[in-house]
């Protein structure tokens, strides 16, 4: 990135000192500054303008709605992550990087059942203090998590598997490896429903369950169960971004409309900070602090739009 960085003329320094003739060379000049893109070369454009008290106030609740997304969006990659690691070990044992003796599968599937109940009861909390227990958007969010725990069957298991984990046993009681060939290896990792329902973990209305599942199979196959667990909290993520965006749309629009008077650049924004005495001896000494203006607010509809909740829509250049 380029930046000015030239050495002034006599005439130029003059021209400083009559500009800012009210400061002393130890003060500091702040003006916005934007990030512009020349032949693929990224400079740093410093305007006359001063940012105004109103500018700032419209960056800080930019910030603050887009630090809310990427909470959301934080949690559920932690999860994601920690679900990749767990398949991953099925693919390294397979592909014989890995052998039975050197994996400790049971501590990707704790993993991957504590950062799934993380990631649902950090959304809740974060609700829960922004609008209270008793508020409407609180009630619409914990009903999020009660409809996953009532329709899917991977979800409901998982939030006692992690209780079981974690006053009980260790989840994974059996990891079979199959060799039809000498080439080829096929690995299972079991989930023991005897044990489970032998223990003294009390599984309550999913005791039912089990002991039907059990009349089928001996065992709960743990790579299936995981891959509809993050099929299930994928959608509580989908579902917790689109109440996030209902939240938040009407006053992105507000804060649009807002900075459209101020006629900025579609460009990232900055405030440039640099003294009086280094603006004319050193005139590369700039200090940039980011602010949010439109990049931000178009970056988090692009998240959006991602996973389908928005759609963006691109102005053609006109002629």
């Amino acid at each position: 990135m380029s930046r000015p960085d030239s050495i002034l003329s006599d005439s130029q320094i003059k021209q400083i000192d009559e500009k800012y003739a009210k400061l002393s060379d130890n003060d500091t000049i702040e003006l916005l500054a934007y990030l512009k893109v020349v032949n693929d070369e990224k400079q740093m454009v410093i305007s006359d303008i001063k940012p105004s008290e109103g500018l700032l106030l419209i960056s800080e609740q930019i910030w603050d709605i887009k630090k809310d997304f990427q909470k959301i969006k934080t949690m559920f990659e932690l999860f994601v992550s920690d679900v990749s690691d767990f398949l991953s070990i099925k693919n390294k044992l397979e592909s014989k990087k890995l052998s039975i003796e050197e994996v400790n599968i049971n501590r990707f599937m704790l993993h991957l059942l504590s950062s799934g109940k993380l990631f649902v009861d950090f959304n809740e909390n974060q609700i829960k203090q922004k609008y209270s227990k008793n508020s409407v958007e609180f009630e619409h969010i914990h009903r999020l998590a009660n409809y996953q725990y009532d329709v899917n069957f991977a979800y409901r298991f998982c939030y006692s598997l992690r209780n079981f984990s974690q006053h009980i046993d260790l989840p994974i009681h059996r990891v079979k490896a199959v060799s039809p060939d000498d080439e080829t290896v096929i690995v299972d990792f079991y989930i023991d429903l005897d044990y489970l329902l032998n223990s003294s973990f009390d599984w309550k209305k999913l005791k039912k369950e089990l002991l039907e599942l059990r009349n089928e199979s001996s065992h709960i196959d743990a790579i299936v169960l995981v891959e509809d667990y993050l099929q299930a909290i994928a959608e509580l993520y989908s579902n917790y971004c689109k109440l996030f965006l209902e939240l938040n749309h009407n006053r992105l629009v507000t804060l649009k409309s807002k900075l459209e008077n101020y006629n900025l650049e579609h460009a990232r924004y900055y405030i440039s900070k640099i003294s009086k005495y280094d603006l004319k001896h050193n005139p590369g000494n700039y200090n940039f602090s980011p602010i949010a203006t439109l990049a931000e607010i178009e970056e988090l509809y692009i998240e959006l739009s991602k996973i389908g909740l928005v759609n963006i829509v691109k102005n053609k250049e006109k002629n």
